[in-house]
């Protein structure tokens, strides 16, 4: 089939869709999941850069701890997603199937599995935290920073992985509403706990972490309520939904999994970075390379090199790891509505096939994918409007300002894809259909984003700006695969 003739065929379909009068109904149910959870995204989005900024304003070193101690927190936290994934998959299938019993043995399955989940994850957080350090090629200046931090976070591993459980229990439930209010709560206290531990009391840069954990407790005690209600005083484990649960939840951990141990071994190739003369001349060699195929890309680095060049020290690992923390922390705000919509479809697409709805369900997950590509766009292009404020109001160092608008330069390429990619994957894990998801996101890990980001950054010399370069070229591969899985349809089946 010719390309005009693939425009054609899709402009049919969008007709037929409206003509139907269903896409309204489609807007309106995506957006009465997704507003709670665009929300709930914001706040959380609120705690990281409110972490980061008060980080920033004490120094690189800590700014850059700061990322690194939460990389391999979130490494623990990935354990439950094997339970939570599959949680919200089949509890979401269940509360539309009218099966009272099986829900509510489906939710204490669960709870008992995440807290086995929890003492795992809490005792190696305490055990391996240092030995991660190291294995991450942590600079000594920022290791002293991090290790600190990790001990304190690891004890508040166990309430933090079960309550991503009961959160995704309450939204399975619909209950999105209360889950924000939840969330709102935990962000207004962590970030009054930030500032307060931090510059009013001698516990200094640690208050970062305490007030994570303490945020986290009163959240997990709130849900625990919550759910505990739901139970009904139904206190049977099922092996059977355990089972089910695991099913779909295992690729789910392996790719989140995947993901933060990708994270942890992006902070060993930039603990690998050269030293500053090389990376100047690298950053020149990129600009060069680059002027005879991509003259915007071109223009926005040379733009750049210069002031690299002049305010980079021989403390390179150092100012790239800070901007890249600082970066992730403004990408992130990009991701939340692409993640509320990622959550949102889980819930309808669980809820529609436990109804036998695969047409209505296939047609949701396209609306809603539709919805975040254009608002990602929308907010990437404010953020590249404002990338040189934005970077100058979360670091205090000239060096590390110029990298992170470098990072954002080269990040915002990829956003759209991730928008598309983060949508489908929602729609597909609440169809059941992990297996899929779980190979097109190690592919773009293992295959693509690691080993090209070491080749560009490490063996190319190329620098900060290879490996910026090298994380976003995963993105449009797992975006196509993912979307091409969902269009062959191949999702509709029953897993319980």
């Amino acid at each position: 089939m010719m390309l005009h003739e693939k425009i054609l065929n899709v402009k049919q379909k969008i007709k037929k869709m409206i003509s139907d009068g269903n896409i309204y109904s489609y807007l309106k149910e995506s957006w009465q999941l997704s507003w709670p959870m665009l929300a709930i995204m914001f706040f959380e989005f609120a705690i990281s850069m409110t972490d980061i900024y008060i980080a920033g304003r004490l120094n690189k070193e800590i700014q850059a701890a700061v990322g690194i101690a939460t990389q391999v927190y979130f490494f623990f936290i990935m354990i439950g997603y094997a339970i939570t994934t599959g949680t919200v998959s089949i509890v979401s299938r269940l509360f539309s199937a009218n099966e009272p019993l099986k829900f509510k043995q489906a939710i204490f399955t669960a709870v008992v599995s995440a807290c086995v989940l929890g003492i795992v994850a809490s005792v190696g957080g305490v055990l391996f935290s240092k030995s991660l350090l190291e294995f991450m090629n942590a600079p000594p200046e920022i290791a002293v920073y991090a290790e600190p931090l990790l001990e304190i976070y690891a004890v508040g591993l166990f309430c933090h992985l079960i309550y991503v459980t009961l959160n995704g229990i309450l939204r399975s439930c619909r209950m999105m509403k209360l889950v924000m209010k939840i969330v709102f709560l935990s962000a207004i206290l962590n970030i009054g706990l930030n500032i307060l531990f931090v510059f009013y009391t001698p516990l200094g840069f640690r208050g970062l972490a305490l007030s994570t954990t303490v945020s986290i407790m009163l959240s997990f005690i709130i849900s625990s309520k919550k759910v505990y209600n739901l139970l009904e005083k139904t206190y049977s484990f099922s092996l059977s939904l355990l089972k089910s649960i695991l099913k779909v939840g295992w690729p789910s951990a392996i790719i989140a999994s995947s993901w933060q141990l990708a994270s942890i071994l992006i902070y060993f190739i930039i603990g690998s970075l050269p030293d500053s003369t090389e990376v100047i001349a690298a950053t020149s060699s990129v600009v060069t390379a680059l002027s005879d195929n991509t003259s915007t890309i071109t223009t926005i680095l040379s733009d750049n090199a210069t002031s690299v060049g002049t305010t980079i020290s021989n403390n390179t690992a150092t100012i790239a790891a800070a901007a890249y923390a600082t970066g992730l922390r403004i990408e992130s705000a990009i991701y939340l509505p692409a993640f509320a919509f990622n959550m949102a479809n889980v819930t309808i697409m669980g809820n529609l096939m436990g109804r036998k709805m695969y047409d209505e369900a296939y047609k949701s997950v396209l609306t809603t994918a539709f919805i975040s590509v254009v608002i990602n766009i929308i907010l990437a292009v404010i953020v590249l409007l404002n990338a040189e404020t934005l970077a100058s109001m979360l670091s205090k160092e000239e060096a590390v300002v110029d990298e992170i608008i470098i990072y954002l330069y080269i990040s915002m390429i990829a956003e759209p894809f991730i928008a598309l990619n983060l949508a489908v994957a929602g729609g597909l894990t609440g169809a059941g259909d992990t297996r899929a998801t779980m190979l097109y996101s190690v592919i773009t890990v293992w295959i693509f984003r690691i080993p090209i980001a070491y080749f560009f950054g490490i063996v190319l010399q190329y620098g900060s700006v290879g490996i910026w370069f090298g994380l976003t070229i995963g993105f449009f591969v797992q975006a196509i695969l993912t979307f091409r899985r969902l269009r062959s349809r191949k999702w509709i089946k029953e897993i319980l």
